[in-house]
């Protein structure tokens, strides 16, 4: 007897992200076995039901450098090869060479020292801060530029409190010690000693808080040059964080007031003394052979008595002879602490002026004010705010502060 073929369940294929195919799938994997032979599946149709739910067949080898997605709307999908391939990674990856032992005992013998460094450090105590030491780092930039930066960063306290670009205020610095009443004192015990000087202690540089009067410097180009004359005067020196404060034989015992000198007629002479090279060159316009110097001593016997404090020629900075040298230094900021521009004729030297005797002498001591200023001879005659250009001036010390400031030295 011939056996009757069974009538093969035909299965019709599903498409992609569609409602029969979503039917199917519940039906398929929602439901057992015995529940789908209820239906209509037997056990030995399921293949052809699974293969009409459209799964794709990945190829064995595929191309390395052009992978393909595994999107539902991949023909080559099989989720079994995904399971296979993370095998065989795992299989590549232990079959690798394993590393020498060599290498090995190296990796071990660091991971041991490091640890030992680890420990050595945990265990060391930190210091106090009261046992830790200042660091101090010298500079040494030979070249104009190189030495202006730095001078830059000197400067930066002083030009801060003076000129602020966001504000039409100037601000007062907080170290000022105001010298209206001895109280700012107590705290400092001052040196008494005796001292040569044209001017009346302690100076005004905030120039008349109360009484509002004008600059001597700025209304008489020789105040600078005389002063109130030389005298012997004993004063009480408080040091860096204050300054000199007149006790007797000085001009305040004659009854002169205060010596008054505004902010830029500091900066002037900070600025001088702040310069980093002083490249001199001849002054334009004035020759030593033909100057004539009768005139120019005439005009300031003529300021001294009828007040016409009228400047005719250039005059040295550190001594009483007329100037025919300056200092052509190249400046990056202006005594503000503000940029110079290339094309600016503020960027040619700091202001300072010699005569020939003390040009020859900054050529004898390399360019050093504090040097020449100690040897010039008594018959050219120190000017009276020569001083001001040397470190430890009263005018110093109102601008150097020993606490907040950048005390730094400079490498010629």
């Amino acid at each position: 007897m011939i056996r009757s073929k069974k009538k093969a369940h035909r299965c019709e294929r599903t498409q992609p992200y569609s409602m029969d195919r979503y039917r199917k799938a519940l039906r398929l994997f929602g439901k057992s076995k015995s529940q789908l032979e209820k239906m209509g599946f037997p056990h030995g149709n399921l293949g052809n039901y699974l293969r009409s739910y459209n799964l794709r067949v990945r190829r064995s080898n595929p191309d390395l450098v052009d992978i393909e997605s595994d999107d539902d709307s991949d023909e080559t999908y099989l989720p079994k090869a995904r399971s296979k391939r993370k095998q065989k990674r795992v299989v590549s990856i232990s079959s690798e060479e394993q590393p020498s032992e060599g290498l090995l005992k190296l990796a071990q013998q660091l991971g041991r020292e490091i640890e030992q460094e680890i420990e050595q450090q945990l265990e060391t105590p930190l210091k106090q801060p009261s046992e830790q030491q200042a660091l101090v780092t010298k500079l040494r930039l030979p070249s104009i530029r190189g030495k202006t930066f730095l001078n830059m960063l000197a400067n930066r306290d002083i030009f801060s409190d003076l000129i602020d670009a966001d504000s039409e205020e100037v601000s007062e610095p907080e170290s000022v010690v105001v010298r209206g009443s001895t109280s700012n004192y107590e705290a400092n015990k001052p040196t008494v000693r005796h001292i040569m000087t044209a001017f009346a202690h302690p100076l005004d540089v905030e120039l008349g808080t109360e009484t509002y009067e004008p600059c001597e410097f700025c209304m008489n180009f020789t105040f600078g040059m005389f002063g109130l004359g030389l005298k012997k005067v004993e004063v009480a020196d408080y040091g860096v964080t204050g300054g000199l404060e007149e006790l007797s034989g000085g001009h305040r015992s004659a009854g002169y007031p205060r010596t008054r000198i505004c902010n830029v007629c500091c900066l002037d002479r900070l600025y001088m003394h702040r310069c980093a090279g002083h490249e001199i060159s001849s002054l334009p316009g004035y020759e030593v052979a033909t100057f004539d110097y009768a005139k120019a001593f005439h005009s300031l016997e003529q300021s001294a008595v009828g007040g016409n404090y009228k400047q005719t020629n250039p005059w040295c900075t550190l001594c009483l002879n007329p100037a025919f040298f300056r200092c052509n230094t190249e400046q990056l900021l202006d005594k503000f602490g503000r940029d110079v521009g290339p094309l600016s004729s503020q960027g040619n030297g700091c202001g300072l002026l010699l005569c020939e005797p003390c040009k020859r002498l900054m050529d004898a001591n390399g360019n050093d004010l504090a040097k020449v200023i100690a040897r010039i001879p008594a018959s050219e005659v120190v000017r009276a705010d020569a001083d001001f250009l040397v470190v430890g001036s009263d005018l110093h010390r109102y601008f150097h502060k020993q606490e907040g400031f950048l005390c730094m030295h400079f490498a010629c």
